[in-house]
């Protein structure tokens, strides 16, 4: 395999979106960001401000950040999909996504972030397992993430046109992508985002799809440490956004003191209509078999009336210029600008 080429390698018996080799061919454009984004990220994690910070929170020296590498694939894919199947966040609980399409999906998720190298494992100082991930993409990247993921009788499809409709929500992100029709059925029911090439180039826009710890290493002084790849990488490689999306009840962290900083455009999930005329509803009274009787009654008359998506984005460009890099660096890392406020359902 050249430098330029990766290849996703099959798994037997998923289904036919994994079942096949995969095999990517990067651009010069891409091989260069995948580089830039591995040094920056040996740089920054060991300079002298960022390690003064772990210091100052405790947690300097207990874990390492590298670059995603096929080393530890099957950690992260293992870890992502346990975190959003058997963890249960509020998307996948209502979509009854379970471990074993979660694992399909993350195989090809892991292994994308591999091949365009923005993203990060966060690994234990002492045992080297891997313990969270960051798994970013350039906008310029989603042409080649949606051609994969156009597929019609795929488990995950759901999740696909979820992830799609959210891309499109924000004004900004309206600009960077277009919303097309189109399927790998010739059916064009299925709603899919492409990169809109008159207005988007290279490092325009970040885009950070999934982050995750282990459940035994939550914390806000370990989430200080996945902003480093999240937020200031980003920053430090050039661009001028960065956009994620979060799905909850109504409970959400308000970064007040970084105005750049915007959660907005909340986006309510029983709101939403898929391609095929199906809503939240309707997917969750099918799999009422999956749920335990007082799950289901809390899914359907609690957490589905109140879950919503806030899509957050980073304008750099607003970035106050007097700032040093040094400085930048800690405005998007210490938790004493990151404040948790809590708005709990109306009727719980």
């Amino acid at each position: 395999m050249s430098n330029n080429t990766y290849t996703i390698p099959p798994i037997a018996s998923g289904p036919s979106l994994s079942r096949d080799k995969l095999t990517l061919t990067l651009c010069p454009e891409a091989l260069r960001l995948k580089k830039d984004y591995r040094e920056a990220l040996e740089k920054y994690s060991n300079d002298p401000t960022v390690l003064k910070a772990f210091e100052k929170y405790g947690v300097k020296g207990k874990y390492e950040l590298q670059q995603m590498s096929q080393e530890h694939a099957e950690e992260c894919i293992g870890l992502a999909a346990y975190q959003f199947a058997g963890m249960g966040g509020v998307e996948q609980m209502l979509l009854s996504a379970d471990l074993r399409e979660m694992l399909f999906y993350m195989h090809t998720i892991v292994h994308l972030a591999i091949a365009f190298g923005m993203s990060t494992c966060v690994l234990d100082a002492q045992t080297h397992t891997v313990v969270g991930l960051v798994i970013c993409f350039d906008v310029m990247h989603m042409d080649t993430f949606y051609e994969i993921f156009d597929v019609a009788t795929d488990e995950m499809k759901y999740d696909c046109e979820l992830e799609a409709k959210y891309i499109t929500f924000h004004p900004l992100i309206q600009q960077l992508l277009t919303y097309n029709k189109r399927s790998s059925d010739g059916s064009a029911k299925a709603l899919t985002p492409s990169v809109n090439r008159d207005k988007v180039k290279w490092r325009i826009a970040n885009y950070g799809m999934y982050y995750c710890l282990k459940p035994q290493n939550t914390g806000e002084h370990l989430q200080m440490i996945l902003r480093l790849p999240m937020y200031v990488l980003p920053y430090l490689l050039g661009y001028q956004y960065y956009f994620h999306f979060e799905a909850n009840m109504k409970i959400r962290p308000d970064p007040i003191k970084i105005p750049e900083f915007t959660y907005d455009y909340s986006l309510f999930l029983q709101d939403l209509v898929f391609s095929d005329g199906k809503t939240f509803m309707d997917l969750l009274k099918a799999n009422r078999s999956r749920f335990h009787p007082v799950v289901f009654q809390f899914c359907q008359n609690v957490m589905l009336p109140n879950a919503r998506t806030f899509i957050a984005v980073i304008f750099y460009d607003r970035t106050p210029r007097h700032l040093s890099t040094a400085e930048v660096v800690l405005r998007y890392l210490e938790p004493a600008h990151f404040v948790l406020k809590t708005k709990p359902p109306a009727k719980l």
